[in-house]
């Protein structure tokens, strides 16, 4: 009796330490995703521009989102031009709620303009999936930061059947806070980030 008592014992005390050497079996949504406490950036907002615009406005003009549609920011692309050639350098501020709140992140980007100046390219900002609050305002200030030229981000986004009220993005007349003057809905912008 003794040795069952023994055997059983040693058995019982393997089986625990087998378990505990064990790695922990995640539950659910964790250990998902690029890393503890992130998720898979997507495109939240997608207002590309459209291809027949032939306008834009200075950066002296600002933007904000009316209620960011996730939790966090991760890239902004724009489509810019320059009325002269060379290489430039852009800045795109963040900020929580209006012109000069807490700021959610800065980012710079670099991209050469030809002689072409109607030509607007893809410009991105990447901003390391800086935390949001769902559905609060989120607004944009570009500055050029290196560059001769005069230059403008395109105004026309393809929109879709989306009622104009119900764009996410207002363009103000300039950057004054808390939220400046309507301008217009919409400009030419994609937006990523994660989404929950």
């Amino acid at each position: 009796m003794k040795k069952l008592l023994l055997v059983l014992l040693v058995v019982a005390l393997a089986a625990f330490l087998f378990v505990g050497c064990l790695p922990a079996t995640p539950t659910e949504g964790e250990g998902e995703g690029e890393g503890e406490g992130e998720c898979e950036s997507i495109l939240l907002i997608n207002y590309p521009m459209d291809p027949g615009d032939t306008g834009g406005d200075k950066l002296h003009r600002g933007f904000y989102i009316k209620a960011f549609p996730g939790t966090s920011l991760s890239k902004v692309d724009i489509w810019i031009s320059a009325k002269e050639a060379g290489d430039y350098t852009f800045e795109l501020t963040a900020r929580e709620g209006t012109f000069n709140g807490p700021i959610i992140g800065e980012s710079q980007a670099n991209i050469y303009f030809t002689e072409n100046s109607e030509d607007k390219l893809v410009t991105t900002f990447n901003f390391s999936s800086r935390p949001v609050q769902m559905n609060s305002i989120v607004t944009f200030v570009i500055n050029k930061i290196g560059g001769s030229g005069i230059c403008y981000f395109a105004t026309e986004g393809e929109y879709g059947d989306i009622p104009q009220e119900d764009i996410l993005l207002i363009e103000t007349d300039g950057t004054a806070p808390p939220l400046d003057t309507f301008k217009r809905y919409g400009i030419a912008i994609k937006v990523y980030g994660c989404a929950y």
